[in-house]
């Protein structure tokens, strides 16, 4: 109620807390045992190891000129040999709204998987640890009771371009 209360410009009271319906799976067990399986028989690996689900926002100004800057933020090489070392898979869940997809070298490819088009609600079931940045899924991820990384190497000038409703050092236990 808080925060909708603030982004609307209208006062708590004037707002009945009901949930969200769009939330209500999370809750469901059986829902989250059948997508869980689903997943694990289409991706056999993630029982394998640590499954880390990477969904960043898209930088931007809107779904026409949705991107997200790959070469300044992601580092393949480092990213595989730290899940070489932590026994770990990376898993790219980029926006919607972001046409181009991860370019992941070829020697990567087997810890390093871009799922962009499976839900990124159905991969939070299956993730261990979720990476986001100021996308709002990190709420969803909490949910589950799962433990949430920021990565936001862009936070000055996201704020000061696309701007952010809290900041995310204000999400730090």
């Amino acid at each position: 109620r808080d925060i909708y209360a603030e982004v609307f410009g209208i006062e708590q009271e004037a707002l009945l807390a009901t949930g969200m319906p769009r939330l209500d799976h999370f809750l469901d067990e059986d829902r989250r045992r059948q997508a869980s399986s689903s997943l694990l028989e289409r991706y056999p690996w993630m029982q394998d190891g640590r499954v880390i689900v990477f969904a960043p926002t898209f930088r931007g100004a809107g779904q026409k000129t949705a991107y997200y800057p790959y070469e300044a933020f992601i580092n393949y090489e480092a990213l595989w040999e730290m899940c070489e070392r932590t026994n770990s898979y990376f898993v790219f869940e980029m926006h919607h709204f972001i046409d181009e997809r991860p370019a992941i070298p070829p020697q990567y490819s087997d810890r390093l998987f871009d799922l962009s088009d499976e839900r990124l609600s159905e991969l939070l079931y299956v993730a261990d640890v979720l990476v986001t940045d100021y996308s709002s899924c990190f709420y969803d991820c909490l949910l589950l009771e799962k433990p949430v990384v920021f990565y936001v190497p862009d936070k000055v000038e996201y704020s000061a371009t696309r701007g952010v409703q809290r900041s995310v050092d204000d999400m730090a236990p």
